[in-house]
């Protein structure tokens, strides 16, 4: 008998015991956007040309950074005159421009900036040309010397009032920028994150639009050394770069001046936050969330049809002509059905996220400050936590392919490289859940008077009756499942807060007590945030 696949995969189709309808309105937030996906996967499906490239793997770097930026420009181009609305845009360009370097940081950080933390005057100068691509813009933010620790940053940016202008400058090797996405090639403007130094008094880290490459000709500005870093672990069509000043003059204007400000005097108006700026920052932590449940299911579609499909050993029971299905062997479903439930609950997680940053937007543009400290913690432990599984996940999947998930062409190899990036960018995974623990610390000690007791944090605030447990299917109950991994976390902070203040008390200095107890925190940290996805 021959093997018919996609008469196998249909029939494990048929097997559903659920509306499968019915959940794809729920992922899809309603059947109206469901409507607006199926219309986008048409349009590509009606043209090949708008499709992802997926002959990367057999070309060069640079063929590849050339033709994944050609079927870019291909896909913006006609998304002008395909009457998209908002929505479906997006949509367009999620499928269509996966491999694309446009995504790595124009569009998620270098819009998002312009969007957020510049003044109306700025927004009024900069943003539209760079929706239109007049200036393509990257984030640098990381240097050599300093990624996680941005208060460590080297670059300045000191104001001579003289002249009314910034003079941005590397001072020394270890304070070029290194690995902007879009910065090697194709940027000609970047988001330059420098101390700001006023009459040789430093104020910190502040960000500020830098030119770096000609309009006309492309090539580098005076005073800007820019280049490519070469090839990576993966994500190799997208062109991270280095960067590096040799006191390159900019108006006091690009300065992003939205909440801080230098006055054309040179006086230093302070944000009304401190960690106001973190703004773009945290947004694009919540996507890493989203971004871990997308790419794992991505993952899991390839792995469970391929499972579905691929017979080793025994008889199948369900047809003696052929042998056994690897999905139908017991450790094959755990393995994978452990992660299909995973990429759920990092999806329904994922968007409560984004539903609360909407929700924060709209504090901050009134104000309002008191959910910062949250949101920053939550998204810290989250974003760390998220695309930890997801690696992992996906580093699964590929082994459950056996042989053929190693070759590139089952996709997963690529799929894991380009993500696992995650786990390091917008802050190291180890340190983010030690900000995550920091205030899940603070947040035990001051109880109810701190101001962020929202729905995230003050369970640690509740003292439950326990749960008696009679048996097994006790275990099923969703309210001793929540009860169990919010009782660890109370357990946990409360024993972690007793040894930092037991050490303190003993003399050791803060940093060293915080130090010492590095492993505790972290443990801690990842339990509020499971805590966290089975709660939402």
């Amino acid at each position: 008998q021959m093997l018919d696949g996609p008469a196998t995969l249909q029939q494990e189709r048929d097997r559903a015991t659920f509306n499968t309808g019915v959940l794809t309105s729920i992922l899809h937030d309603g059947p109206q956007n469901v409507a607006r996906w199926r219309h986008v996967i048409k349009l590509i499906e009606s043209d090949p040309r708008l499709a992802p490239i997926n002959d990367v793997i057999f070309s060069s770097r640079e063929e590849a950074i050339s033709n994944v930026w050609a079927h870019t420009l291909y896909v913006l181009d006609s998304i002008k005159h395909l009457g998209l609305d908002p929505e479906e845009e997006k949509i367009m360009k999620l499928l269509a421009l996966e491999d694309s370097g446009l995504g790595s940081t124009h569009e998620s950080m270098f819009l998002p900036v312009l969007e957020s933390q510049t003044s109306p005057e700025q927004k009024a100068k900069w943003f539209q040309k760079a929706k239109d691509l007049v200036y393509i813009g990257t984030y640098a933010q990381t240097e050599l010397g300093h990624g996680s620790n941005v208060q460590g940053l080297e670059t300045t940016a000191e104001y001579d009032k003289s002249t009314q202008e910034f003079i941005i400058h590397s001072p020394t090797l270890t304070s070029t920028k290194w690995w902007p996405g879009g910065l090697g090639k194709i940027s000609n403007h970047a988001i330059v994150y420098a101390r700001l130094i006023l009459d040789k008094k430093d104020h910190g880290i502040h960000g500020f639009i830098v030119p770096i490459r000609s309009l006309k000709d492309h090539k580098p500005l005076p005073g800007i050394t820019v280049g490519d870093i070469g090839p990576k672990f993966g994500f190799n069509t997208v062109d991270n770069g280095f960067l590096r000043f040799d006191k390159v003059h900019i108006p006091r204007e690009n300065m992003l001046m939205k909440y801080s400000k230098v006055t054309s005097e040179g006086q230093y108006i302070k944000p009304p936050h401190q960690k106001i700026g973190y703004g773009t920052m945290m947004k694009v932590r919540a996507g890493i969330v989203v971004a871990s449940s997308y790419c794992l299911a991505k993952a899991l579609t390839i792995t469970i049809r391929y499972s579905a499909v691929r017979r080793q050993f025994g008889k199948d029971p369900k047809n003696s002509g052929f042998e056994r299905q690897i999905l139908d062997y017991q450790m094959q479903s755990y393995r994978l059905g452990s992660l299909l439930s995973l990429s759920y609950a990092l999806f329904f997680v994922g968007q409560q996220l984004k539903k609360d940053f909407l929700e924060l937007e709209g504090q901050l543009a009134k104000n309002e400050f008191g959910g910062l400290g949250e949101m920053h913690a939550t998204l810290a432990g989250l974003k760390a936590l998220g695309s930890a599984l997801a690696a992992d996940g996906i580093e699964d999947c590929r082994k459950a392919c056996g042989g053929h998930g190693y070759s590139q062409l089952s996709g997963l190899p690529q799929l894991f490289t380009d993500f696992v990036p995650a786990c390091t960018y917008e802050g190291d995974n180890y340190v983010l859940f030690l900000q995550t623990a920091r205030f899940l610390i603070k947040f035990h000690q001051d109880g109810p008077n701190t101001k962020a007791v929202k729905t995230m944090f003050d369970y640690l605030l509740r003292q439950p009756a326990g749960k008696k447990i009679v048996n097994e299917v006790d275990y099923l109950d969703e309210s001793l499942q929540q009860y169990v991994f919010e009782e660890r976390v109370r357990q946990q902070v409360a024993a972690a807060s007793t040894k930092l203040k037991k050490l303190l008390a003993e003399g050791v200095p803060y940093e060293e007590a915080w130090n010492s107890m590095g492993f505790q925190l972290v443990k801690l940290a990842r339990a509020h945030c499971y805590s966290i996805i089975v709660t939402n």
